[in-house]
């Protein structure tokens, strides 16, 4: 996942659902990178901000999968790592989320990012009893996610699609957003 950022963070870039940003710590992008964190937890802009605080970034308090606020620029990248099992649906409710993204890329942009697939793949048994638990009480959605319905949603709204499964998770990069 850090070779993903290393290789296609833009100059200016938008990280949707950052987490901590330990991904964007660790690119060595120094300031040649205008970096843009959104997430719907305004707690978690604070956290993924204050661990980027040298690289300025800009934050944006927004649900990716209603209608994105006037405020959210066009980027070089848009990075969505670890976004997609968190989300609720199935692939088809999840691609609202590309769809309000895909507008937002430059033309030679990338979305990128990565998802713990939850069907196709060989959980262990811890792995199993945690998926089972974090999807009861809401905090992953991806019981029925799986590589083909992933392959699906990026394909439906960009031209070049690449998806590599590594163990149970996705990770995936789309150029030429379609809408």
């Amino acid at each position: 996942m850090l070779a993903q950022y290393r290789d296609l963070l833009g100059a200016r870039h938008l990280d949707v659902g950052p987490g901590t940003a330990w991904f964007l710590k660790h690119t060595r992008s120094g300031s040649r990178v205008d970096i843009t964190l959104m997430d719907l937890n305004p707690n978690s802009l604070e956290t993924a901000s204050a661990r980027i605080a040298s690289l300025h970034p800009k934050t944006i308090t927004a649900d990716v999968l209603e209608e994105l606020p006037g405020s959210v620029a066009v980027y070089d990248s848009i990075g969505v790592n670890y976004l997609f099992h968190c989300l609720p649906g199935t692939w088809d409710d999840k691609g609202a989320a590309l769809d309000h993204l895909a507008p937002h890329l430059d033309d030679d942009g990338v979305l990128f990012g990565s998802t713990i697939l939850g069907s196709g793949v060989e959980h262990n048994a811890l792995g199993r009893r945690l998926m089972r638990f974090y999807n009861r009480v809401g905090i992953f959605h991806n019981s029925d996610d799986d590589v083909a319905g992933l392959q699906r949603a990026l394909e439906a709204r960009f031209r070049e699609v690449r998806v590599d499964v590594v163990g149970r998770v996705a990770m995936f990069s789309a150029r030429g957003a379609t809408a």
